[in-house]
């Protein structure tokens, strides 16, 4: 974790009427409420206000990108003739180019566009086309909808991860992700039992069980997104639902373990070193993970081919070495950042790395 001496700036501190005359006072607000139940207060209040509905956000995100295979089992395969050459691998792969390509400028512009009304408007504009999916007559606008959900889902995770560590430092963030990841593990499982259920209304109104799919898990996506105009909370310098005395105290905690609690203009310099320690670069750095993983998509569609049915065994062993790739890359990364932060605390004194002294890497 970070070691910072870094005030939190002085517009901020007037802005929030903590006085910027005497950091000494600042400091021991903090340390005060760190002690207290204050912080605890304050953190619940954080977690309760942003976790659960963009939890709920990334489940629906989830399981929109994700029931193409269950509603072709139900019946689209032969309804839209997916089967024939490698249209439902065209059809599953068009998703991915859009939200690989408008991931990175989506969260570059996060702060302009206003965190509330872009994610609304994304939650919304992919519900309704999930919703379409339910109506398409062929395979071919079929891959149109999927380019568009691409295209509106693209705005929605990188910009997730991005807001969430403005809020938090950073072992809170590993936490808070890593319980996003394990309900995106619960929900997907869930999520074929919901779509079967769903199938078992084919008929109704003379519309296929496959359809019925996309068109209620589409209305359900738009009804969250119409909640989320109304909850979602905007980066911490610009919320409106903590007090200024809170807003001051979650800023400085920031500031405290990286020395970033406001955002910063975008420089090449700054896009050139190891550092994600700024609101500029880790916009840019979360769209760029995301997106590398939209080209595992990709891939994912392609290998897995019709012609493989039924072991698909070209698929099953080029994932095995993906992951054996993955797990020999993290530890690589890992002995790295091990050895830097070693070298850190053999030296005695602080030195500045990153931009800020004392600055260890989180592992």
């Amino acid at each position: 974790m970070a070691v910072s001496t870094s005030p939190l700036p002085s517009d901020l501190l007037g802005k929030f009427k903590l006085s910027s005359s005497s950091h000494g006072d600042a400091e021991s607000t903090v340390e005060r409420a760190g002690t207290s139940a204050f912080e605890h207060k304050t953190m619940r209040k954080i977690d309760l206000r942003l976790l659960p509905l963009l939890g709920m956000l990334y489940a629906l995100a989830l399981i929109d990108r994700t029931n193409l295979g269950v509603a072709r089992i139900a019946g689209m395969d032969r309804d839209l003739k997916l089967s024939i050459g490698y249209r439902y691998s065209i059809v599953s792969a068009l998703y991915f180019i859009p939200y690989i390509i408008f991931q990175l400028p989506s969260n570059i512009f996060l702060r302009q566009l206003g965190v509330c009304g872009w994610l609304t408007f994304c939650v919304l504009a992919w519900g309704a086309v999930q919703l379409a999916m339910g109506f398409v007559p062929n395979w071919e606008l079929l891959g149109l909808c999927r380019v568009l959900l691409g295209l509106f889902e693209a705005g929605f995770f990188p910009a997730m991860v991005f807001i969430i560590t403005t809020w938090y430092t950073r072992h809170e963030v590993q936490k808070r992700l890593a319980a996003f990841y394990v309900v995106s593990i619960f929900t997907g499982g869930f999520s074929a039992i919901f779509a079967y259920v769903l199938s078992l209304l084919g008929g109704k109104q003379g519309i296929p069980g496959w359809a019925w799919i996309f068109i209620i898990e589409g209305a359900i996506t738009i009804l969250f997104g119409i909640i989320a105009w109304f909850y979602i909370s905007d980066f911490p310098d610009q919320n409106t639902f903590l007090s200024q005395e809170e807003t001051a105290f979650i800023l400085e905690r920031v500031e405290r373990d990286r020395g970033d609690s406001i955002p910063d203009e975008l420089t090449k310099k700054k896009l050139s070193s190891n550092n994600i320690t700024s609101h500029t670069k880790r916009a840019v750095s979360t769209a760029m993970i995301i997106s590398f993983g939209g080209i595992g998509g990709i891939f994912a569609t392609t290998v897995f081919r019709q012609a493989d049915f039924p072991k698909y065994l070209p698929g099953i062993y080029a994932t095995i070495a993906c992951q054996i790739t993955l797990l020999i890359l993290l530890g690589i990364t890992t002995l790295h950042f091990w050895k830097q932060n070693k070298l850190i605390r053999a030296c005695g004194t602080p030195s500045s790395r990153e931009g800020h002294l004392g600055f260890l890497y989180t592992l």
